[in-house]
């Protein structure tokens, strides 16, 4: 997910809108990862056990705060809006 967050900054910096398919792979990415998250949740809820939750998101980098504010929201939108199943 580290990865995909980098490439995502750099082209949301670089003020590039990407190919499409590149922008596509990159939200496929956070969904794919936000929705193991929410797995793991479940399964440790079904377990009788508290979750920790937590997306990783550095905030190290050349890229500005809004850049940085921009991939948070997504990821974090992105973890709250797994469906239930």
């Amino acid at each position: 997910m580290l990865a995909c967050m980098r490439a995502l900054a750099g082209a949301m910096e670089a003020g590039d809108q990407g190919s499409h398919a590149t922008t596509r792979a990159l939200r496929q990415a956070i969904h794919e990862n936000a929705y193991g998250l929410a797995r793991y949740a479940q399964i440790c809820q079904e377990n009788g056990l508290v979750p920790i939750v937590e997306p990783e998101i550095l905030t190290d980098g050349g890229h500005s705060i809004e850049t940085c504010q921009a991939v948070t929201e997504a990821v974090l939108a992105a973890c709250y809006k797994v469906p239930k199943g």
